[in-house]
């Protein structure tokens, strides 16, 4: 660390003093330390050990002085400084996930519901995949009076040291399952999770916002959304959902995965491997033993646990919008839903028309920084494009992304996120926030198309740069790392 510092500052050219002198100290004092520290070092143990520095140095043992210590790597630094991060994202989604579970316990405990003992757990059956599991309509419970939001008093609602201790280590456990990529990470599953949060508050609270002789009743609030206002199981399904649906990603494509005949791509056949691997992991770790009592806190009866499975695997899926059967079904099922059954007040259209739309919260909250302002639009783009740049550096991805990066983000806005955008404003739930996703969308394609080109040369000009110094301080550092071993 010292002698590279020394050198930048000889070679800058920013300081009036000559640094050839700093660097020959610098130099001086390395040989110096590698021919004596072997002596001094013990020196300095035994000051400490008999009472500081007054007292008299004692005699080095003669044992063997422990090895030199070789400073750490950029990357370990950056290791350090990502986990500094991670523990903050876990702090902060496990208060957010706390207050859903009470939700939960409170209704459970409104209903008079009692949990069954000991529920075995659920694991995927042989042969089969998550994809045979997609169902097109999830059932939601009806209105209950009793049980309504404004009824339920979670404050009141202690939730024990067990279930708060199993959330945090599940949560940071599966912190540590995301890949340190740039875009399909710990950090963006965690803008994913707050967007949904987001979405959800909004629903529910606009209707808190009028004033108190104006606001619908809550049967009316539950028609409107569905019965999703009145289901926290589902809400903590979509928000779980939206925190680990990239968990495991390899930072590659899943037609990469394909390409390459990996053997995670034939476990799922070849179909949403990403997303279906993802969900397992996360519903692996939950079956673990030792998150018995989170379980139970989650799902208190072996109908609740199928359900809340049912919503995973259509919210985990839902992430994949190229997948052809699937956008088939979801076309054929808003069709039902919103245009041939506009006038249809069924439950199982209701049922149906709930299912749409966590599936759409889902899928707009995947793509957040697409429905929001520029600037955050350029943050997760540029973050996206690093990852694929370094999938194109490192051999995994066949055609460099600066060839095809602004005609793909262009069919991403017209194709996916103002479609997206179009449906979140027509399914009638959102009310004014659809319409603002919608106009923000419109309005970061209209300065893609016209900006787009120049920010994808610029990208590529920045990246490939830090390519070549990435390189050139590996060089650096191992030169330094053998001089240590040596010495």
């Amino acid at each position: 660390y010292v002698i590279p510092l020394a050198m930048q500052l000889k070679d800058c050219e920013a300081f009036v003093v000559n640094n050839d002198e700093y660097l020959n100290y610098v130099l001086k004092n390395r040989q110096q330390l590698a021919g004596k520290g072997k002596v001094l070092v013990p020196g300095f143990m035994a000051k400490i050990e008999s009472g500081g520095a007054r007292a008299e140095a004692a005699v080095a043992p003669e044992t063997k002085a422990p090895p030199q210590q070789i400073p750490p790597s950029p990357m370990e630094e950056r290791k350090n400084a990502y986990s500094k991060q991670t523990r903050r994202l876990v702090d902060w989604n496990v208060e957010m996930l706390q207050r859903m579970l009470m939700t939960i316990v409170a209704k459970r405990n409104a209903s008079g519901a009692v949990p069954e003992q000991n529920l075995p757990t659920i694991d995927l059956e042989e042969d089969k995949t998550y994809m045979d599991e997609v169902s097109e309509v999830i059932e939601f419970p009806d209105f209950d009076e009793a049980t309504s939001p404004d009824k339920l008093n979670t404050e009141s609602i202690d939730l024990g040291f067990e279930v708060l201790s199993q959330l945090r280590d599940y949560v940071s456990l599966m912190a540590s399952k995301f890949h340190d990529n740039q875009f399909h990470g710990f950090d963006r599953g965690s803008q994913v999770c707050m967007t949904t949060r987001k979405q959800l508050s909004r629903m529910m609270t606009s209707n808190v916002m009028q004033p108190p002789d104006q606001r619908s009743p809550p049967s009316a609030v539950y028609d409107r959304t569905y019965g999703i206002s009145q289901d926290p199981l589902a809400q903590f399904a979509l928000v779980f959902s939206a925190l680990l649906h990239d968990a495991d990603h390899p930072g590659v494509p899943n037609g990469q995965l394909i390409r390459e005949n990996s053997e995670v791509a034939m476990k799922y056949k070849y179909r949403s491997i990403n997303e279906q691997n993802s969900l397992d992991v996360a519903w692996t770790v939950l079956m673990l033993p030792q998150f018995t009592d989170l379980r139970s806190c989650i799902f208190g009866t072996m109908s609740e646990m199928k359900r809340f499975r049912q919503l995973l695997v259509n919210l985990f899926l839902a992430t994949d919008v190229l997948d052809d059967d699937l956008n088939s079904m979801r076309k054929a099922r808003w069709e039902r839903a919103f245009v041939d059954g506009k006038k249809d007040r069924s439950a199982e259209n209701r049922h149906r028309r709930a299912t749409i739309v966590l599936e759409l919260m889902m899928q707009s909250s995947d793509i957040f920084f697409a429905t929001q302002n520029w600037h955050l639009y350029q943050k997760w783009n540029e973050r996206h494009f690093a990852e694929v740049y370094k999938g194109y550096q490192i051999g995994r991805l066949m055609q460099d992304p600066c060839i095809f990066w602004y005609k793909s983000e262009l069919l991403f806005f017209d194709e996916h996120v103002i479609t997206t955008a179009k449906q979140m404003n027509d399914c009638g739930v959102f009310e004014a926030s659809g319409d603002e996703q919608l106009s923000f969308a419109l309005s970061n394609r209209q300065q893609w198309a016209a900006k787009g080109g120049n920010l994808v040369a610029s990208m590529v000009a920045r990246y490939h740069g830090q390519e070549i110094e990435k390189v050139r301080a590996k060089r650096v550092y191992r030169r330094m790392s053998l001089s240590a071993k040596q010495a």
